[in-house]
């Protein structure tokens, strides 16, 4: 009976059972990411987190965090309560941005 792990090289990294091969660090950049984009979970997870970005930069949040205090003056609010609650807004996209951190962590 012949040993079939005996005639695969040790740089070859092997095959799963879904015939995905992972890249090997002596890889070139292109053909890393090559076997990045073809694993579908990490193609499932890059799709997700580049969507957020791009529905984030559309949502024109940084637009509305950047002009937060000039928008509360125009909403008759004096120059120091403007610039208050500017820091309150940015101080509660902090804490959203901890509480949605510390979710996706807990998920997994």
């Amino acid at each position: 009976i012949r040993d079939e792990t005996q005639s695969v090289p040790s740089s070859y990294g092997g095959v799963d059972g879904d015939g995905y091969m992972p890249a090997q660090p002596q890889d070139s950049f292109i053909t890393r990411v090559y076997h990045m984009v073809k694993d579908p979970g990490t193609r499932r997870a890059l799709t997700l987190g580049c969507g957020l970005m791009a529905v984030q930069q559309l949502s024109g949040i940084n637009t509305v965090m950047y002009y937060a205090a000039s928008i509360y003056q125009m909403s008759n609010f004096d120059e120091i309560t403007s610039i208050w609650l500017s820091g309150f807004t940015a101080l509660a996209q902090v804490i959203g941005i901890g509480l949605s951190i510390y979710l996706v962590e807990r998920q997994g």
